[in-house]
């Protein structure tokens, strides 16, 4: 991007984007964003463990949000 940054910034920005600070932070895990899942109430950052979502979503659910984002993504060009 172009920016020189001291050492000392680089590691505060490295620590404000781990997962453990933005979980702590009302500014990126608002309760707002909490949501009902098939074991209850769930804040929108639970673990950070890749797959874990398995254990929240019902498979109606996860059919649901495929078809929003694929809905939401066409004509991005953006493909995961």
């Amino acid at each position: 991007m172009g920016k020189s940054l001291t050492t000392e910034t680089v590691q505060k920005i490295a620590k404000q984007c781990s997962f453990k600070f933005m979980k702590a932070n009302t500014a990126t895990n608002r309760s707002q964003w909490n949501y009902v899942t098939k074991s209850g109430t769930c804040t929108f950052m639970r673990k950070g463990e890749v797959g874990d979502w398995k254990n929240f979503l019902t498979d109606e659910q996860s059919k649901a949000f495929d078809e929003q984002y694929a809905e939401r993504m066409k004509g991005t060009g953006l493909s995961f």
